[in-house]
């Protein structure tokens, strides 16, 4: 079963986005994130204490750079997001995706490019704000909207010849 269907280009790039946050908070250990970010307003509390020579001073310094380093942060995500997603939007069949079950794979294709993950790796699927979500352990993440089946028996066909493990 071949199944088409059209994925606006903000929600490819929120779902990877999101995904590759998802892994990289799975790689580095929280204590190593949290022991930055103290050495991080160390280092700036000394440098602000250093710069004026009162306390106060150097707090309310400390609490402007705060501010200031995550709406710089933020911003520079929302560009880049929003960067990313015109730059597929004028790409040929950028929304437009094909999914399929071919031998032992569960294939994507989008704008020519074939992504299969062997269905052997394959660990749960769930629905989630209207899509079928398949993981492929920690590493891999497919999905595909729930309005391309026409009915719960077609979805249920497609999941049963993807071999959906049990829970």
């Amino acid at each position: 079963m071949q199944y088409t269907f059209q994925m606006p280009a903000k929600e490819t790039v929120d779902f990877q986005t999101r995904f590759q946050l998802e892994l990289a908070r799975k790689i580095t250990p929280r204590w190593i994130t949290v022991s930055v970010g103290y050495a991080y307003y160390i280092a700036v509390a000394v440098s602000a204490y250093v710069i004026s020579g009162k306390f106060w001073d150097a707090y309310w310094m400390l609490i402007a750079v705060t501010i200031l380093h995550s709406a710089m942060y933020r911003s520079y995500r929302a560009v880049v997001r929003n960067h990313t997603v015109s730059y597929l939007q004028r790409q040929p069949d950028s929304e437009t995706w094909t999914v399929e079950i071919a031998g032992d794979y569960l294939c994507a294709e989008n704008r020519g490019v074939r992504t299969c993950f062997p269905l052997d790796l394959l660990t749960d699927t769930k629905e989630e704000k209207g899509l079928l979500i398949f993981r492929f352990g920690e590493r891999a993440a497919a999905r595909m909207p729930l309005s391309v089946f026409s009915t719960t028996g077609t979805k249920d066909a497609f999941l049963a010849q993807a071999k959906v493990p049990k829970n």
